[in-house]
């Protein structure tokens, strides 16, 4: 098993080798990162799924949460390590499969997403809606731009990102909030 390769009027035969890079599909060499950023410039984050919203924004090197979700009208110190483990995971996301044709279509047939990831970076936002397919439940279809196409991922995926606002939280605040909801 070889191949032939030509340079100039010599021809070589290479061994092995080469035929798995001929081999590949289009799916083989798309990027599949949702999306193209690193953690350390971004500056807000929104996620949002139907009414509830959490939002965080950087302020110096402190992450604050914004309200909403907390209804005294004050931000509030976020959880550093929480908030770049999110940021980790969102970096990481991956499509598993794509759609590249009749996108509209397949929007608004989905209807409403279910989630949505909204990033303030230096002088420019990245956004994603993710929606569910209901012949699909163990998948999650995503929407960044319209020249990309609808990335596939799993839906343990949108689990990792998907977090109540108490775990972005510092513990001592958590616990005050857990109390207040229990005196409710």
């Amino acid at each position: 098993q070889g191949m032939y390769a030509q340079v100039g009027k010599t021809v070589y035969l290479i061994e092995g080798g080469l035929g798995p890079y001929f081999e590949k599909v289009l799916d083989d060499w798309r990027r599949k990162e949702l999306f193209g950023f690193a953690p350390s410039s971004v500056k807000a984050i929104s996620l949002e799924q139907g009414q509830d919203i959490i939002a965080l924004a950087k302020e110096g090197e402190k992450w604050m949460l914004k309200p909403p979700p907390l209804t005294d009208g004050e931000s509030r110190l976020a959880d550093p390590a929480k908030v770049l483990t999110l940021l980790g995971k969102i970096a990481s996301l991956r499509g598993e499969g794509f759609i590249d044709t009749d996108k509209e279509a397949k929007i608004a047939e989905w209807g409403t997403p279910v989630f949505q990831v909204k990033l303030g970076l230096e002088g420019i936002a990245e956004e994603a809606a993710f929606y569910n397919d209901i012949n699909e439940p163990d998948s999650i279809y995503v929407v960044t731009t319209p020249k990309a196409p609808i990335y596939k991922i799993s839906a343990d995926r949108l689990d990792e990102i998907n977090q109540p606002v108490t775990y972005f939280m510092p513990e001592e605040k958590k616990e005050s909030v857990d109390k207040d909801k229990e005196s409710d």
